[in-house]
């Protein structure tokens, strides 16, 4: 009985323990997510207050985008890098699951012989004939 007693009061001890070291921990993890927001503000304070009433790169920035050609075209250029840059992923993400699926493939023949394949393509793409 007395086991039993001190073994209660252990349980007890340690979710009393388990709980404080629950409660510091969110406390310093807001405190350190909140410094750093005020650290990032006062270094862009500090950045601003030293470049203020100078001419900068900015300015430049601002005059070229105040031409109407270049504000029309810069969306353009944007867009049409992020269509590259999308491309280029897709490809990059095909080459990876290709090189992997071999392996993949070689290792299921291995451990069961008779398993039967879905059809997928080495690229990991649906097979032409499932398409709609």
């Amino acid at each position: 009985m007395a086991e039993k007693k001190a073994s209660e009061a252990n349980r007890l001890e340690w979710a009393k323990f388990s709980a404080i070291a629950d409660i510091i921990g969110s406390v310093l993890n807001n405190i350190i997510k909140w410094s750093g927001i005020v650290a990032v503000c006062y270094f862009a304070y500090q950045s601003i207050e030293v470049i203020a009433g100078k001419e900068t790169l900015f300015d430049l920035c601002f005059n070229v985008m105040s031409n109407t050609k270049a504000a029309t075209s810069l969306p353009f250029a944007v867009g049409f890098s992020g269509i590259g840059y999308g491309l280029f992923y897709r490809r990059q993400n095909k080459k990876t699951i290709e090189h992997f699926e071999y392996r993949k493939t070689k290792l299921e023949k291995k451990s069961d012989p008779g398993r039967k394949s879905s059809n997928i393509t080495r690229q990991g793409e649906t097979r032409p004939g499932d398409k709609l």
